[in-house]
């Protein structure tokens, strides 16, 4: 078997992927309890908000903003925000305020931090300033978020003062199936004995947020995610794990809670109860779906997504299920490593797999087109032939069946849910 990787012309004109960093901010805000926002920008920023919500998550969440025009540009935007956000300020009964900027704002330059610090001194009222102007992307304004929001609440670890653990890098509304992998995180460290503290930035208020102080470790479930988050938490003495790979299927489920297990220098029993689960997971799979083997074995699909999903996806499929995986396109960069990692899972397979390394969607289409495949993991714009069954898990999405809250794509119940949904879809093409 060969790993075939294509060399593509550069496209200038690219189809966007995601929104800007004012879209990370939006969402990451989401998952502070009793917190509110408000933009400093131009009125078109607020709007393509709240329309990528409602496209994508059927969602209407207000976004005040300062309405920036043409003479705040050429005059200054400073007084413009000081009346906006006291007028905001005195109509706010939540905890927290953030205040976002935008390109056009920060085009500007002035000093916004000190005019948050002057209300909030005035109003006794937190305010927190978070810079996410540009176009670095969603994940890099959600990353400026997150990082803001611990600067201001967390100080230089000096002493653990009890076992916690808590979670970084599950993006509320962007990682599709957040709540149901919030749960299996949950039930994957209770086989360790382990209880998570916090997710950050989901369902967390500030009073949780402070005790992130007394950490025994921090796990960053996807270390492409919150980069300048987990520097700033190292200098502060933190502990952190980065997982290279998501808890998806046998092999990286076991081998996520095994590096814990070494992290934490925990007992090896805990190694009995993995195993235990891994057998009861199997036989789940026997008892329920050994009757759809002809399914897994007929079907052809491509997997598209990014590094850290990918690859743990690829192999439960291939290594697991005995589907015949004909191509794998990475909507992020696949460094000399990970292509190694998935070379090892195609090592015996006596089949070429077409691999796409972080390239524009029109080739991805292109090529999705050109190969005959029955099955697609992808995002809802991969959608190009309604023959083709079909399984959105990457963001961007709009299928409504994965924002059950019990449905997972981590860990054991994953397993399941994974195995499940490939049957249900098959039938419903067939039948």
């Amino acid at each position: 078997m060969a790993l075939k990787e294509n060399k593509y012309p550069v496209i200038y004109a690219k189809k966007p992927l995601h929104s800007c960093s004012l879209g990370g901010a939006f969402i990451g805000s989401q998952g502070i309890i009793n917190s509110d926002f408000i933009i400093h920008g131009s009125s078109g920023c607020a709007f393509s908000m709240k329309y990528g919500l409602a496209q994508h998550w059927k969602s209407f969440i207000p976004a005040p903003i300062t309405n920036l025009c043409e003479d705040s540009l050429v005059f200054g935007s400073s007084s413009l925000l000081e009346k906006s956000l006291t007028e905001f300020i005195k109509n706010s009964s939540s905890e927290v305020t953030f205040v976002f900027s935008t390109c056009s704002s920060e085009i500007i330059g002035e000093d916004y931090s000190s005019i948050c610090q002057k209300i909030s001194n005035e109003y006794n009222k937190d305010i927190i300033f978070v810079e996410t102007g540009g176009s670095n992307g969603l994940l890099y304004g959600y990353d400026s978020f997150i990082c803001s929001l611990l600067q201001n609440y967390i100080n230089k670890r000096k002493s653990i003062n009890k076992q916690q653990i808590d979670i970084l890098g599950i993006v509320p509304l962007y990682n599709m199936y957040w709540k149901g992998d919030m749960k299996e995180l949950s039930n994957l460290l209770n086989l360790l004995d382990l209880n998570i503290h916090s997710f950050i930035a989901n369902d967390i208020n500030i009073k949780k947020i402070k005790e992130i102080n007394d950490n025994n470790l921090i796990i960053s479930i996807d270390k492409s995610i919150c980069r300048r988050t987990i520097n700033y938490l190292k200098k502060q003495n933190y502990d952190i794990f980065e997982s290279k790979f998501a808890p998806i299927g046998f092999k990286y489920t076991r081998q996520f809670l095994q590096d814990i297990i070494g992290v934490l220098n925990l007992k090896y029993q805990y190694i009995k109860n993995i195993q235990e689960k891994e057998t009861n997971t199997h036989k789940k799979l026997l008892n329920g779906y050994d009757f759809s083997k002809v399914i897994f074995q007929s079907a052809k699909c491509a997997v598209i997504g990014t590094v850290y999903y990918v690859i743990p996806l690829v192999e439960f499929l291939v290594n697991h299920l005995g589907i015949t995986c004909k191509m794998v396109a990475f909507t992020d960069y696949a460094d000399d490593s990970a292509i190694s990692e998935l070379q090892n899972i195609f090592n015996d397979k006596r089949y070429d797999t077409l691999v796409i390394n972080n390239q524009d969607d029109y080739y991805i289409h292109k090529e999705l087109q050109t190969l005959n495949l029955n099955l697609v993991f992808g995002r809802s714009l991969d959608r190009i032939n309604t023959e083709i069954v079909h399984i959105t898990w990457q963001f961007p999405s709009s299928d409504n069946y994965i924002f059950n809250e019990q449905s997972t794509i981590f860990g054991y119940n994953g397993i399941i849910n994974i195995t499940d949904t490939i049957i249900k879809e098959f039938y419903k093409k067939c039948y």
